[in-house]
């Protein structure tokens, strides 16, 4: 069965109540199937159920007619009153998983979305679990994938089951409470309460081999000391200036792809470097530079590197480039720092003002076409090849600074727990289990890594020695 996603996109969503007299400019015409027109009035809503007047980029859900899927596109609605608005890339998440749902149900004539008879195979819940199940054990998507769309699809009953005008004579899943500890950050254990579905997906046995990776927001594999190497003489060759800065910040600070690519040119504004080893750059809510949930934290950026980036900022490259876009701010200081040869910004920041007038906002994606189409064939060009990502700088990071403390350990200068709490600030992670797989992997992988300070070194060395300021 081939499956194509239904949606479409609202760039800009005002969320406004329908009135049958109002003002005049506040009119809307709507055309009858006959030769009248209608009229509704809005007004925008000040104290409903809503935390936000606007969204921009608001996933659709259509029927195959094209049509809006009316309980789906409702349920997406629905997320807009939680009081954490979530951000439209999960929004667009669920509404893929959503879209494929409805697909599913809609290609298969014994599954009523809106049904849940006797015979369990029949119920759409358990129907659409057997069918990721299935793709899963033939290949065709991971288990994560699978998880993420059943999870979904879980949540959309929840909310469904609430609903007035529905009603489901059978269930849809079997519930039981789990209880998950976590610990805060702190550093203090909390144990959590979870509802657990018999709808998990379970991976086929030796399907999913996590050993050469760092599950930390995503699969990630460090580099070894030849591969950063290797890495950083390939950018070199290619010679695209904002791509070596940009995976220098990645691979000095640990920063995330949306990190790197929404800092801006005040952020380069420290006037005297000299005498620091690094300088401290605020990221997160409120700094116009992107994190992973919006999370305020502070990534250290050397102090070479940072010289290195008010260089650029400066250079006739940059002003062409910031000259060349129609994205302006009214602050020159708050533009991107990176921008493309049109002027366009590599990963647009969620709280942009004009997020709204891209149809397809910028997430990266020139950043992995250059990794595809310049930096890979290059490494072959050079005799070598390995399978990258941006963010597996990020697990190189961890790692080398893992390699480092670890050796201050040895000698009785360092606690372990002192360079375990170190690395989690360093990388922004909410609990410590996280930066505990940089340690597992450390001890079962025998690969050569290198210590931070001395692969700082080392790239600033190599920069200056081959790499101008163009």
């Amino acid at each position: 069965m081939r499956m194509q996603n239904k949606k479409t996109t609202i760039t800009k969503l005002t969320i406004f109540e329908p009135r049958l007299t109002g003002f005049e400019e506040n009119k809307i015409t709507l055309k009858g199937n006959d030769t009248l027109d209608y009229y509704i009035y809005y007004q925008e809503l000040t104290d409903g159920n809503f935390n936000v007047d606007q969204y921009h980029h608001f996933p659709v859900l259509l029927n195959v007619d094209g049509s809006p899927w009316t309980h789906g596109t409702l349920y997406l609605l629905s997320k807009l009153e939680n009081y954490g608005i979530p951000s439209s890339k999960t929004l667009e998440s669920i509404a893929s998983d959503l879209s494929h749902f409805r697909e599913y149900t809609f290609s298969n004539p014994h599954i009523n979305y809106l049904l849940s008879p006797k015979r369990k195979l029949h119920r759409p819940t358990y129907a659409y679990r057997a069918y990721l199940q299935e793709l899963l054990e033939d290949g065709h998507i991971s288990k994560n994938t699978a998880s993420r769309r059943m999870s979904s699809v879980v949540g959309f009953y929840r909310w469904l089951d609430r609903q007035h005008d529905t009603y489901f004579e059978h269930q849809l899943w079997d519930e039981k409470d789990v209880y998950i500890k976590f610990y805060t950050t702190e550093g203090l254990p909390k144990i959590k309460q979870l509802k657990s579905t018999n709808l998990a997906i379970r991976a086929p046995a030796n399907r999913e081999d996590f050993s050469e990776y760092i599950m930390d927001g995503g699969k990630l594999r460090p580099l070894s000391k030849i591969e950063q190497e290797n890495l950083l003489k390939a950018l070199i060759d290619i010679g695209t200036i904002e791509m070596t800065l940009a995976f220098l910040i990645a691979l000095t600070t640990g920063s995330r792809i949306q990190t790197v690519f929404t800092l801006r040119l005040k952020h380069t504004h420290h006037p005297n470097t000299t005498g620091r080893q690094e300088i401290p750059i605020q990221i997160g809510m409120g700094t116009g530079v992107d994190t992973k949930f919006q999370k305020k934290m502070t990534i250290f950026i050397p102090s070479w590197l940072m010289e290195k980036l008010q260089t650029y900022s400066k250079s006739e490259r940059a002003i062409r480039r910031r000259s060349n876009s129609s994205h302006k701010f009214s602050s020159e200081n708050d533009q991107y720092l990176f921008l493309t040869q049109s002027g366009a910004p590599y990963y647009i920041a969620n709280n942009d003002p004009k997020i709204s007038e891209y149809r397809y906002p910028p997430r990266g994606n020139a950043v992995r076409q250059f990794i595809d189409a310049q930096l890979l064939p290059m490494l072959i060009k050079h005799g070598t090849y390995f399978k990258l990502s941006f963010h597996d700088l990020r697990a190189t990071y961890g790692m080398n600074i893992l390699e480092e403390k670890l050796s201050q350990v040895d000698v009785g200068q360092s606690k372990l727990f002192d360079v375990l709490m170190f690395i989690r600030e360093r990388l922004g992670h909410s609990n410590t289990q996280t930066t505990e797989l940089y340690l597992n992997y450390r001890q079962k992988e025998s690969i050569a890594l290198n210590t931070q300070s001395n692969f700082e070194q080392y790239l600033q060395r190599l920069i200056e020695a081959n790499f101008d300021d163009r």
